[in-house]
């Protein structure tokens, strides 16, 4: 079985495009995914001409010095590729566990965009029956639109009424208990 390129970074071999790839993740087609990631995270905490370093670099966070400047015989790259390994799936990308903080083996790990989605500043956390999940994975699990879920909580509604009490259809209005009239 051939080696992977975490292998090969771990092992230090050079590859057959020369020095300028001694890392093993670039061929003929450009840069690998991994290294984009990593450049990316570098660029965005640490050049002050990044379009996304005031939501970064400016906010403090900034990348382990491992990651940045390597280590003994390995760059920063290849230090970060043996600490997070090859990304499961063209799916995945660079995410931190902790929002408030750096870039590091651990804070770092690989997610999908609906991973990514529930781990952001902006996410609305709800604890219904003990437990904590986003807004969006609640209304995932319960199968309600987030945004009259959103609506019920926002007009007071207490968290369990707002997810458990039934949802009457766009269109229909109620009349009596048991009695629904279409308002076309």
């Amino acid at each position: 079985m051939a080696a992977s390129i975490t292998d090969t970074v771990r092992l230090g071999a050079q590859t057959e495009f020369g020095a300028n790839f001694r890392h093993g993740y670039a061929s003929k087609a450009g840069k690998s995914s991994e290294y984009l990631s990593w450049r990316g995270a570098v660029s965005r905490c640490t050049k002050p001409h990044d379009k996304n370093y005031n939501k970064y670099g400016g906010r403090g966070i900034g990348v382990c010095d491992r990651w940045r400047h390597g280590e003994k015989d390995r760059s920063g790259f290849q230090c970060f590729i043996v600490d997070m390994g090859d990304k499961p799936s063209k799916k995945h990308s660079l995410d931190r566990i902790n929002n408030d903080g750096d870039y590091s083996p651990e804070n770092c790990k690989w997610s999908t965009h609906r991973e990514q989605c529930n781990n952001r500043r902006s996410s609305k956390w709800i604890t219904l029956d003990g437990e904590t999940k986003t807004l969006v994975q609640w209304c995932r699990i319960y199968n309600h639109p987030r945004g009259r879920i959103h609506a019920r909580l926002k007009a007071g509604w207490s968290v369990d009424d707002a997810f458990k009490k039934a949802l009457v259809p766009s269109g229909l209005t109620r009349l009596k208990v048991g009695e629904i009239k279409s308002s076309c």
